[in-house]
């Protein structure tokens, strides 16, 4: 076990486990050891499936302080009940707040934090027109902007009220 936490210097990290033959229930009690995450950290299972081969692969959502982590999810491959590799992104430091009210005032489900640089802040996620938009809870300042399609300008055909199938070619615009 202690090749898998020293190997886990990183937020972005691969494992392969098969050598540490390790329970995937022992493994999923203590994801918080295992994968050396600030006390306050908790994960949250989003799905588990099993795949023609009998492995199992199971996604977990990372929270802090009951506060999503964007995009810090785990994935967990098991077979005959046995870890066989883990990948994926976890938040390892703890973040930095200096908020003048209570954050429970402020939260809700679109309320995460997010990494920005080397440091993590605490954000609303809104949409806004073709955009997902990261708005600070502290400054109010946009953190980040990701756009909700990716190279949208693409070849295509669509059936048309008048004239059936035609080609047509989609752009991205805001």
């Amino acid at each position: 076990i202690c090749l898998l936490i020293t190997s886990m210097a990183s937020e972005h990290f691969r494992l392969n486990l098969r050598e540490q033959n390790i329970q995937l229930n022992e493994f999923v009690s203590n994801l918080q050891y295992y994968c050396q995450i600030p006390e306050k950290s908790s994960f949250l299972l989003l799905d588990k499936v099993t795949d023609d081969l009998g492995i199992e692969h199971l996604r977990y959502q990372q929270y802090y302080n009951k506060i999503k982590i964007e995009h810090a999810i785990l994935q967990i491959h098991a077979k005959d009940n046995i870890v066989q590799s883990m990948s994926g992104w976890v938040m390892k430091s703890e973040p930095e707040l200096n908020l003048n009210r209570t954050l429970s005032d402020k939260q809700d489900e679109n309320t995460m934090y997010i990494k920005v640089g080397d440091k993590y802040r605490i954000a609303r996620k809104l949409t806004k027109g073709s955009y997902y938009v990261y708005i600070d809870i502290e400054t109010g300042d946009e953190l980040n902007r990701i756009p909700l399609f990716n190279y949208a300008n693409v070849q295509g055909k669509a059936e048309t009220m008048y004239s059936g199938w035609q080609e047509m070619t989609t752009y991205e615009h805001e």
